[in-house]
């Protein structure tokens, strides 16, 4: 067995003591992985060698977690330190500190960082050291890369601290702070979701929007709402009528807030969904951060929203409705407006500069003469400032 700190033995072992992420070790990339490492220690066998590791590389580029490092493998190894649903970051998560698990997390990052450390040129090395492989040619997982690219949103800071760590298992610590802070698991993973049968994320949205504020005078009313219960107060369940745009204008706060969740969820006609609404409340207030629930009830019957339960100290909800009169007395109610074309246009304008500040303000005026907008809401401005925009690229590769 060859030695040293990056040697097969003590891979073979630090996969073998993986604890709290265990979990990890069923999928199929790590139960390849075990079996390369298997024939590159019994080392009888050139063929067998070289199907398993193609077999390996294919696992590890079939990987989907996001790119930070530019090698799959050590993304991998990240994404199972960071975003792995364990009993340890669930109970960081609640508040909840556990020494027994503390310890037991300061051996898996041992374990993780090890792994972590391993490149395709180390595996290479070990099977040459075994079998005499003419492997210049064979399939890599690691791209050249200049830099690290963390990300966005809280768990850059996270893959920063271990990335520049020389010791995961001292990272047990902020790790807690940083689940404790910002949730676990899923959570991690946007600020935005669906709730259906289950929570999915939606990729994240992290571009930041025109100041609605200027154009909308009751904006202020959400973006206070938001901060309220970011910082643990108790906010308000908010009513948000109009033809479209609700959506829009609830998603436009999560740049501006790094721990700000919007949850989609969709109602039905009947009684269950009110009490698992209740549930949901009460769920996400034992979380960190703060959960604006998004709810079209557009050409719904609006007396399902009587008596629902109060908004948490960290949850409320946030209702589009019909443009219609004020339909509950109880609950906080928001008109958006129909803007004047003007304000649209100028709108349209101002979102073409934050997405593409490159284009000339002349260009987007001369294509707005061409837009028909079928209504003028704060939402189809937005989608008119990407047709300007595509538009605008597909005839500047054709002249």
């Amino acid at each position: 067995m060859m030695q040293g700190n990056n040697s097969l033995y003590h891979v073979r072992d630090a996969a073998m003591r993986l604890t709290l992420a265990r979990e990890s070790l069923r999928s199929d990339v790590f139960q390849v992985f075990t079996q390369l490492l298997d024939e590159i220690d019994k080392g009888d066998s050139p063929d067998n060698l070289v199907w398993i590791y193609h077999e390996f590389a294919s696992c590890v580029l079939e990987l989907d977690d996001e790119v930070v490092t530019g090698d799959r493998w050590k993304d991998h190894i990240l994404a199972i330190a960071l975003q792995s649903d364990t009993i340890f970051s669930r109970n960081a998560a609640r508040g909840r500190r556990d020494e027994v698990l503390f310890r037991a997390e300061m051996r898996d990052l041992s374990a993780l960082e090890r792994l972590f450390r391993i490149t395709d040129e180390n595996i290479l090395r070990w099977m040459n050291a075994r079998q005499r492989v003419d492997a210049r040619s064979w399939v890599r997982w690691a791209a050249p890369r200049h830099g690290t690219d963390y990300g966005q949103g809280p768990i850059a800071h996270a893959r920063k601290l271990l990335c520049e760590s020389d010791d995961w298992s001292i990272c047990a610590q902020p790790l807690w702070d940083f689940f404790r802070q910002h949730g676990s698991g899923l959570l991690l993973s946007s600020n935005r979701f669906v709730l259906e049968d289950m929570l999915y994320a939606i990729p994240r949205s992290d571009d930041r929007l025109p100041a609605l504020e200027d154009i909308w005078p009751e904006y202020d009313v959400l973006a206070e709402n938001a901060k309220k219960l970011l910082s643990g107060g108790r906010g308000e369940h908010i009513l948000i009528a109009a033809e479209d745009g609700q959506k829009f204008a609830v998603q436009s706060l999560l740049p501006l807030h790094e721990d700000l969740r919007m949850i989609e969820f969709a109602p039905d006609s009947s009684d269950p969904w009110r009490a698992n609404f209740g549930l949901m409340l009460r769920e996400m207030e034992n979380l960190p951060g703060a959960n604006l629930i998004y709810l079209d009830m557009r050409g719904q019957d609006l007396s399902l929203l009587r008596d629902l339960p109060a908004a948490r100290r960290n949850t409320a909800l946030c209702a589009a409705v019909d443009d219609i009169a004020r339909p509950e007395e109880s609950i906080a109610f928001l008109r958006m407006p129909v803007l004047p074309e003007m304000d649209f246009n100028n709108l349209v304008e101002r979102f073409v500069r934050q997405l593409d500040s490159a284009i000339p303000q002349e260009h987007v005026r001369r294509a707005l003469r061409y837009q028909k907008p079928r209504q003028y809401s704060i939402e189809h401005a937005q989608q008119v400032a990407e047709d300007i925009i595509q538009t605008l690229a597909l005839d500047a590769r054709k002249g």
